[in-house]
């Protein structure tokens, strides 16, 4: 691709499937723990649980932050109370408060759909990465890009983390996704990707 006073804030994330959950009702009332919510708080009726895990990388392919993204299908409102390691969280779906003790997320959910973000502690993940640059034929730093332009490749390459349980890496889907300014990235090639239009930006 030709890319014109190109700067290296290539938004780039990574969105792993680690978890895709259908939960029975019998599975929610045993998992469900009424001490968070209150006694007289009802249970909720859950269809399915999706779980998608999200990372942030830096330019050169290290790990920046890791969150989760939680999603309920509720066939009967009431109170839920899930699980993750979490060192904040966030409601997606309405403005009401999440209760966050220790391992356990609680909340209040209508009928429907139900989202909220959890931010992990920990960024390690199965796979490690690496992406490098090429400015015309030549590796060029991330850093060294800013203001520059020419012909640009974009290398990512994947590897196991030998310090995961590979269960992960062998088992479940990746999906890497990089956005470019069409402002200043033209002639865009990614034969191997799909490439999507995001109003003025190209999702690759």
């Amino acid at each position: 691709m030709r890319c014109k006073a190109y700067k290296p804030a290539i938004s780039l994330f990574l969105a792993a499937v680690l978890m895709i959950t259908p939960l029975s009702l019998s599975t929610v009332a045993q998992e469900n723990t009424s001490s968070a919510l209150g006694d007289s708080k009802q249970e909720a009726a859950i269809l399915n649980k999706n779980e998608v895990i999200y990372a942030t990388l830096a330019a050169d392919g290290t790990v920046k932050a890791v969150y989760a993204v939680n999603h309920f299908e509720v066939s009967e409102p009431g109170g839920i109370t899930d699980y993750g390691h979490y060192k904040a969280v966030v409601n997606l779906t309405d403005t009401a408060p999440l209760t966050h003790h220790e391992d356990a997320v609680s909340f209040q959910a209508d009928r429907g759909n139900f989202y909220y973000q959890g931010n992990m502690a920990a960024t390690d993940l199965p796979w490690r990465f690496d992406i490098s640059y090429y400015l015309d034929g030549v590796k060029t730093a991330p850093q060294d890009l800013a203001g520059k332009s020419g012909n640009l490749e974009i290398r990512v390459a994947t590897a196991p983390n030998k310090n995961i349980d590979p269960v992960f890496y062998d088992h479940y889907m990746l999906q890497v996704s990089i956005t470019l300014d069409a402002d200043k990235c033209t002639n865009i090639e990614a034969p191997d990707a799909t490439v999507a239009i995001a109003g003025k930006n190209r999702f690759i």
